[in-house]
């Protein structure tokens, strides 16, 4: 059990990692996106989000079943 919360918080530095490097290397693209962002309706957000979410629980699963 200790592994897996070391692992889940090992996972959740290095996405801050990347996406603090996304903004920092990147800052007036990632301000007209958030502006983008806010036009989109809120489905198609939440359509996305869960995209994502099951395209990393896949790719999780493939990894582990490796």
């Amino acid at each position: 059990m200790d592994m897996m919360i070391n692992s889940i918080g090992l996972a959740l530095m290095l996405m801050l990692v990347v996406e603090g490097l996304i903004y920092a290397m990147f800052p007036d693209q990632m301000k007209r996106l958030m502006v983008y962002v806010l036009t989109l309706p809120s489905q198609q957000i939440r359509n996305m989000g869960l995209g994502l979410a099951a395209f990393g629980a896949l790719g999780v699963w493939f990894y582990l079943k490796a």
